[in-house]
């Protein structure tokens, strides 16, 4: 024989391999022996040069490179019935860092700025860099905030460097920032001018801005609102003010916030003086000046004509206080001293003196609701006019005669009192005089015994509803016979004399309080009886039945109303004689309640009543049977059902035992034979009446056997 020995294939696909995104990958270091042909298979979705070569080159897709990695699998064919051999290698795919360090910006000098725009893809690290003198919250983050240096502007270059993962190659991108100057304005120091007299603004200064504009609080104007050293004429109302505010606003540079600065021109109006008009103070009193006013002074004196005394002759608004020996008018004159090159101001005033007034209203007093009071005790001096006012709603017949009469309205005459007050209107300076006095208004008693009403036999009544007002004592009478708990309260209890009953009238009388008179009002109440109700003894009927109540009773009452539990009808429910209707197959007990609804004031009355309703009696003697002839036969099968007792009957002539069960025994007469009939007899309720059933007994003769005379024969022959 000639046997054939083959070498199987080995193959190793080579040590795992790592590559950038975009590189291909030599298989180079695959090893394959004793094959006969080779294949290189993927588990991606990439593409070999050759498939079939050793040393294939792979070209990965893009899913492998998004993968991460891919299986690369070598298998040699074996010659003749040798097994191919698999190795496989892991091939990774390392992506490449994309960076953008984002759009150049610009900021404002000293405001920070955040690279939010920038980007990074596939980075194992990043670094930001600057050729600034500012720094970094993190250099090593995507999005950092960069702080410039202290006074720093200009451009200044920003570099993102990220590093790739192995093997790509580390990646940069590059943008400028431009850092604008802040503006800087100064409207120069605060000044003061006099009235009449422009401003130039020698000490203003800007610097890094587009533009320059003035603008004024006031209403003045500039000679060139665009120049920084500025020539400002203040208004007429910029004068009256005293002072006017003026802005230079510098706009920005760049991203820079337009920037202003404010200086006050304070402007002094020329010296003012006003002593005040001319005016009256009362006998010696003080006399406050507190109507002099002057303006753009350095200070002020006050003097007299008189000998009276100033709290302070050096302040504007001082008191004076006359003396005795001052005229009946004397001159107060006002000199102003005004601020350096404006000029002094002087003005008089003449205070002249007059007597006090006086007023009295006269005693407080009370009235009667209805009445007018006339004010006869009032009197008043050195006025120039009365006037008489209330606190109340009332009226005067003349509000300006010193002894007026006054008419009370219905508001005073419900609080009970009213304040009049007379003031006496002096002649010029001196302060009204005026003087209260009480009028009280007694309101006539008013009673209200309440609504008319009702109540029980038996029981107290309150007289909850009765009202009184303006009343001195209450005091309560009756025509009834009962009494009440306090006959002077307003809302006394009546307690009902034993079976009283009927209407009778509650009287309420009241002592209005003075000078007001009496009052009274009366209430009917109604004393009913009580209710009672009687439902009737209890009943029974058979199931499917009605039931008439024929014996119950009611008095007292304003209607009867029967209910009941069980599930069938009650006919004529609003009368003593109701009937019930049992539903179909309803039995058991089922109670009616009667229900009397009281008369006014009392509880309704109830009463129950039970039918017991009965099933029919059920009665099934067996079935038919047989016996034999003297022989006992015990009943088998027989039931009965819904009864007060049974017994059994026979038309036979023989014995029943036990004839009051449901397994009598019957003993057949001597001779007995036939059928004879066995009667079940069922006793119901009274309600439901009795029922029989029967059963036929057939008695049998036994059989009857004669085998004939003895005999006898030869043998072999037949008998």
């Amino acid at each position: 024989m000639e046997l054939t020995i083959w070498d199987a294939a080995t193959v190793d696909a080579g040590s795992d391999g790592l590559i950038c995104e975009g590189a291909t990958y030599t298989l180079a270091d695959a090893t394959a022996d004793g094959y006969t042909s080779l294949v290189w298979t993927t588990s991606g979705t990439g593409s070999f040069n050759d498939a079939g070569m050793l040393h294939a080159t792979y070209t990965p897709s893009p899913n492998d490179i998004l993968d991460g990695y891919v299986t690369l699998t070598l298998t040699g064919n074996s010659a003749g019935n040798c097994p191919s051999d698999i190795d496989a290698m892991t091939l990774n795919i390392s992506r490449q860092a994309i960076v953008d360090a984002g759009e150049d910006a610009e900021i404002c000098e000293s405001n920070s700025y955040t690279f939010a725009d920038a980007t990074a893809n596939h980075a194992v690290t990043l670094l930001w860099t600057t050729d600034g003198t500012g720094t970094f919250d993190d250099a090593t983050i995507l999005h950092p905030e960069y702080t410039p240096g202290a006074e720093e502007t200009g451009l200044v270059t920003f570099t993102l460097t990220t590093v790739s993962a192995t093997p790509c190659a580390t990646v940069s991108d590059v943008m400028v920032l431009d850092i604008t100057p802040m503006v800087d304005v100064s409207a120069g120091a605060d000044a003061t001018i006099c009235e009449g007299v422009s401003f130039t603004l020698t000490d203003a200064t800007a610097s890094d801005y587009g533009t320059v504009q003035w603008s004024t609080s006031g209403t003045g104007t500039f000679d060139n609102i665009n120049l920084v050293n500025a020539t400002y004429t203040p208004s007429e109302n910029d004068v009256l003010d005293g002072y006017v505010e003026l802005t230079l606003s510098a706009s920005g540079l760049g991203s820079c916030p337009d920037m202003s600065d404010m200086m006050t021109v304070f402007i002094n109006e020329s010296a003012y003086a006003f002593a005040g008009n001319d005016d009256y103070t009362c006998g010696y009193s003080s006399y406050a000046l507190v109507a002099a006013s002057a303006n753009s002074y350095d200070s002020l004196l006050w003097t007299t004509s008189g000998f009276g005394s100033f709290t302070d002759a050096k302040i504007l608004n001082p008191v004076y206080t006359p003396d005795a020996g001052d005229p009946e008018v004397v001159e107060l004159k006002l000199l102003v001293f005004g601020i350096t090159a404006c000029v002094n101001a002087s003005d008089v005033m003449l205070l002249t003196r007059e007597e006090e007034p006086e007023a009295y209203a006269g005693e407080d007093t009370a009235i009667c609701e209805g009445a007018s009071y006339m004010i006869a005790d009032a009197t008043a001096s050195d006025f120039s006019e009365v006037i008489w006012t209330t606190s109340g709603s009332g009226s005067f017949d003349n509000p300006n005669d010193v002894n007026a009469t006054y008419t009370p309205s219905n508001s005073d005459i419900l609080n009970g009192s009213v304040v009049l007050t007379l003031t006496a209107v002096s002649i010029d300076a001196c302060p009204d005089a005026t003087d209260s006095m009480t009028l009280s208004v007694s309101g006539s008693a008013l009673a209200n015994a309440g609504s008319d009403d009702a109540v029980c036999q038996g029981e107290p009544y309150t007289l909850s509803s009765a009202t009184a007002q303006n009343y001195q004592s209450v005091m309560w009478s009756t025509s009834g016979l009962g009494s009440f708990n306090d006959p002077t309260l307003i809302n006394p209890t009546y307690t009902p004399a034993a079976g009283e009953t009927g209407v009778i009238t509650m009287t309420m009388t009241l002592t209005g309080i003075p000078p007001c008179g009496t009052d009274d009002d009366s209430m009917m109440l109604t004393i009913s009886p009580e209710a009672t109700a009687y439902a009737g003894p209890d009943a029974q009927m058979c199931m499917s039945q009605t039931y008439t109540v024929d014996d119950a009773n009611a008095q007292n009452y304003s209607s009867v109303q029967w209910t009941t539990n069980g599930v069938g009808d009650l006919l004529n429910a609003n009368t003593l004689t109701p009937t019930y209707v049992a539903a179909p197959g309803e039995y058991g007990s089922v109670q009616l309640t009667l229900t009397a609804v009281g008369l006014s004031g009392c509880a309704n009355a109830t009463d129950n009543m039970v039918i017991l309703i009965h099933q029919p009696p059920v009665a099934n003697a067996g079935p038919d049977a047989q016996t034999c002839e003297e022989q006992p036969y015990t009943v088998v099968g027989a039931y009965a059902q819904n009864f007060t007792s049974l017994y059994w009957e026979t038309d036979g002539s023989g014995e029943l035992l036990n004839e009051e069960t449901l397994a009598p025994t019957y003993i057949p007469a001597e001779g007995e034979t036939g059928n004879i009939t066995l009667t079940l007899f069922v006793v119901g309720t009274p309600s439901c009446g009795n029922i029989t059933d029967e059963a036929v007994l057939t008695i049998v003769s036994p059989p009857v056997v004669d085998a004939g005379e003895d005999d006898e024969t030869c043998s072999n022959i037949p008998v």
